[in-house]
């Protein structure tokens, strides 16, 4: 566990942080939460980590970051008991691949950036749970196809980038996206 508390914090004695401060960091992480509550970032860019496949991130936090360090796997089980979090960028690394349960349990997942990786595939189920996904970016990546519905369960999807990867063919279903939006 973090050397924190797993419950979410409130600041003191009615502090709240700035309007400056709130829109920097939404602007930046693109977290949501109310000035009043300590944000969780956790960082570690540009390090070595290259294999995260028993590793475990527990706790509260609001946003991972975990680019350019060569990352080659990770487990179907390294985010799943992480609660609250909104953002989780693995962008910049080695990815070849991603087990189908990366991602289940992110039910409060908003961004998630793949990008910059060697990506060739990923499982038809790797994305169906996280129903509060807005952005997701697969560029630059090796895609040469996408499966059909991929995306279809991802209600709040606003943004999918595809771009720069080695796409061929598209049929219908490979990015139809049921928006509520």
């Amino acid at each position: 566990n973090f050397p924190w508390y797993n419950q979410t914090l409130s600041m003191r004695r009615n502090l709240t942080r700035s309007p400056i401060d709130n829109e920097h960091y939404a602007e930046a992480h693109g977290i949501k939460l109310r000035p009043t509550i300590y944000r969780r970032i956790l960082s570690l860019s540009h390090n070595n980590i290259t294999d995260l496949t028993t590793v475990q991130f527990t706790g509260i936090l609001d946003a991972i970051t975990l680019t350019f360090n060569g990352l080659t796997t990770v487990g179907s089980e390294t985010f799943q008991n992480v609660q609250h979090l909104q953002v989780l960028d693995l962008s910049n690394n080695r990815l070849e691949s991603i087990p189908e349960a990366t991602f289940h349990g992110l039910d409060k997942l908003v961004h998630l950036n793949l990008a910059n990786n060697r990506l060739t595939s990923f499982p038809p189920e790797t994305f169906c749970k996280l129903l509060s996904l807005e952005t997701i970016s697969l560029s630059n990546n090796q895609l040469a196809s996408i499966g059909a519905g991929a995306f279809s369960q991802l209600i709040s999807l606003e943004q999918l980038d595809v771009s720069s990867n080695q796409l061929t063919h598209l049929d219908e279903e490979s990015v139809q996206v049921h928006s509520n939006r």
